[in-house]
């Protein structure tokens, strides 16, 4: 949502338009949601009109239910219902068309399912490399997550099911009846 900000502030600017109405959700400080050092960042560099919504007592299933009829069914979307109070905010302030970040972390950084399709893969080193942001992102090292998806996705996951048919494969040629040979004759 920043890039999209910078850019049409820069294309507002040099079009002489009224200044670019901007709304950010603001989390209690030290929150992990905390992204008003980012805001204000791109407030200081821009010609904003900024609306600052503060989310204090968020209830995440306040709407739940018509979040569902509207989605027609369950969707994956947690921060819908956040993002709802945003959209009223703009639309009350005339707002007709809204451009907003989401998804826009999956796009940069080809999304943390690409992480589980390297591992799938059997493409660790390529994983261990694309491990860097994802662990900036959870707050977590590398080492331990490369460990978690070497845990559902690794050779001894795979060697583990292959013992396991083994030992079936065993224990029915054990049950089998010995039949004597036969004479020739």
């Amino acid at each position: 949502s920043s890039s999209i900000t910078c850019l049409a502030s820069l294309r507002a600017a040099a079009t002489r338009n009224p200044k670019l109405k901007t709304f950010s959700l603001i989390f209690d400080k030290g929150s992990s949601m905390d992204e008003k050092p980012f805001i204000d960042a791109v407030l200081d560099g821009n010609p904003l009109d900024a609306t600052l919504i503060a989310v204090g007592n968020y209830a995440p299933f306040a709407e739940f239910e018509r979040i569902l009829e509207e989605q027609e069914g369950t969707f994956l979307a947690p921060g819908l219902s956040l993002t709802r109070d945003l959209y009223r905010t703009a639309g009350a302030k005339g707002v007709k068309v809204l451009l907003d970040g989401h998804g826009g972390d999956e796009v940069v950084s080809q999304g943390h399912g690409h992480l589980h399709e390297l591992a799938n893969a059997g493409r660790w080193l390529e994983l261990w490399r694309e491990l860097r942001s994802a662990a900036n992102t959870y707050g977590e090292g590398m080492l331990p997550l490369y460990f978690k998806f070497l845990t559902i996705y690794g050779p001894a996951w795979r060697i583990a099911r292959m013992r396991a048919a083994a030992k079936r494969l065993v224990r029915k040629v054990r049950r089998a009846p010995a039949q004597a040979p036969r004479a020739a004759w």
